[in-house]
């Protein structure tokens, strides 16, 4: 068992071992970066070999927008980002997803702990193993 937390979204408890055995359906993906307006589009397409995922373009999206920096954002986190999003779709099987926090270096991450009581000293957005987001539908 595992918690993903963030400041918009607590979905706790979520059985990541068993993830693969969670319900599976088509759906269209917008990802928007609240911070630099950018957009992302994806269409995910259950049991095929269809789903190319631009794992670079992703990794400059959730960059450190602050700093320009980009490292590689961790394909697991990732997929549990979009394995959520499929169990979250509208009926017509879109979602909408409003990002707010990918990667950060240590002086993005600093500057915002002086700024909030919120961020972690180690946070795991340091090493692109954390991205704070809101589901927009």
């Amino acid at each position: 068992m595992a918690t993903v937390k963030s400041s918009q979204v607590n979905i706790t408890d979520l059985d990541f071992d068993n993830i693969s055995k969670m319900k599976t359906k088509d759906f269209n993906l917008v990802l928007v970066n609240a911070n630099t307006g950018e957009k992302i589009k994806q269409r995910f397409i259950t049991n095929s070999f269809f789903n190319i995922v631009d794992y670079p373009k992703l990794d400059h999206f959730f960059r450190d927008w602050r700093e320009n920096k980009v490292i590689q954002i961790d394909k697991g986190v990732l997929t549990i980002l979009f394995r959520i999003c499929q169990e979250a779709v509208d009926s017509n099987n879109f979602l909408e997803v409003q990002i707010n926090s990918g990667y950060r270096t240590l002086k993005t991450n600093e500057y915002l702990r002086r700024h909030s009581g919120n961020v972690a000293k180690n946070s795991l957005h340091i090493s692109g193993r954390a991205i704070d987001f809101k589901l927009a539908n």
